[in-house]
């Protein structure tokens, strides 16, 4: 065994470090490896590439350098045993901060039509990111059942989307003069 180069076992190193970075950098930092591939993928055939993918997210842009650069320290640290391994970024976007004048509207129309919120940082990319780069710009989400999205067993209420249309319909209305302040 201690001649074999397993890239299997090379990369199960790295992936038992990586949940550990996110709790360490904190501050609703989070990290994913959503796609594994082993190839050349026989059961009897010790690997010798193995890709995976680690998606990072964190509301502060220098946490998520830091996570880039704990992920990177990661992989360097588990070469060895004849592995060599590499770190290509597909995709860096900076964390998008969205309006605190409409965030603080959105609340104050949910509270008024007594709907039950929460303040929290959205770690996914959405429109939102694209259009705060033009104009002030907030986000809403609406509960799913069993709190599932972005997979196909997600559902949303009618009634959940109802309240969530009222409430912005109700902030269009407020911030844009048709309502009391």
């Amino acid at each position: 065994m201690d001649q074999r180069r397993d890239a299997l076992t090379g990369a199960v190193g790295i992936l038992s470090l990586l949940p550990d970075l996110a709790r360490q950098v904190g501050r609703q930092s989070v990290l994913t490896v959503g796609k594994m591939e082993v190839l050349p993928g026989g059961a009897n055939v010790i690997p010798d590439l193995v890709t995976f993918t680690v998606d990072l997210r964190a509301p502060a842009e220098e946490d998520v350098l830091r996570l880039i650069e704990m992920v990177q320290g990661a992989v360097a640290h588990a070469q060895g045993n004849g592995l060599t391994a590499e770190v290509e970024r597909q995709l860096y976007a900076a964390p998008t901060p969205l309006s605190g004048q409409i965030h603080a509207a959105l609340s104050a129309q949910a509270e008024a039509l007594g709907v039950s919120h929460r303040v929290m940082v959205s770690g996914a990319g959405h429109d939102a990111m694209i259009m705060a780069g033009f104009a002030p710009t907030g986000l809403i989400f609406v509960p799913s059942r069993g709190g599932i999205s972005h997979a196909p067993e997600e559902w949303t209420d009618y009634a959940q989307l109802a309240r969530g249309i009222d409430v912005i319909f109700a902030t269009i209305r407020q911030m844009s003069g048709a309502l009391p302040r």
